[in-house]
Order: structure tokens, then C-alpha cells, then sequence
């Protein structure tokens, strides 16, 4: 059963109890891609910095064509 069958269209507005599921899904959704966003990010800065770490201490090999291109 939808809520247009079981309310007609004056009463949706006022009923408190579908107000506070809407604003409550509608929190627990931007709190997720606020969360979501900021895992990302973080991952991304992770793997750039663990890169070039890897990169300084000589643990990852550049391969012989990205020399070669960067001294033409």
C-alpha cells in the first residue's frame, strides 16, 4: 500500500510521522556521502603518499621507457 492510498493529499502534509522519515533518510543520506567522499579522499592522498615513498626509497623500479621520453 502507498502513502497516497492510505492518506489523501491534505493529510501528508501534516502528519508529523512520514516528516520525520523523510528528513531522517534524507540526514542518513548525506551523512553517507559526506562519509563516502571523505573515504575517498582519503584513500587517493594515502596512495599518492605511499608512492612516493616508495618512489624516494628506491623500492619501485621506473621503467626504461618513461627515462627515455623525459630526456628526449
Amino acid at each position: 500500500m502507498a502513502v497516497s492510498e492510505a492518506y489523501s493529499s491534505t493529510h501528508v502534509a501534516d502528519n508529523f510521522y512520514l516528516k520525520f522519515i523523510l528528513w531522517s533518510v534524507a540526514a542518513v543520506a548525506i551523512f553517507r556521502a559526506l562519509g563516502s567522499s571523505a573515504f575517498g579522499v582519503i584513500n587517493i592522498v594515502h596512495m599518492v603518499a605511499e608512492g612516493r615513498m616508495r618512489m624516494s626509497l628506491g623500492k619501485v623500479k621506473v621503467p626504461d621507457w618513461v627515462s627515455e621520453s623525459s630526456s628526449k
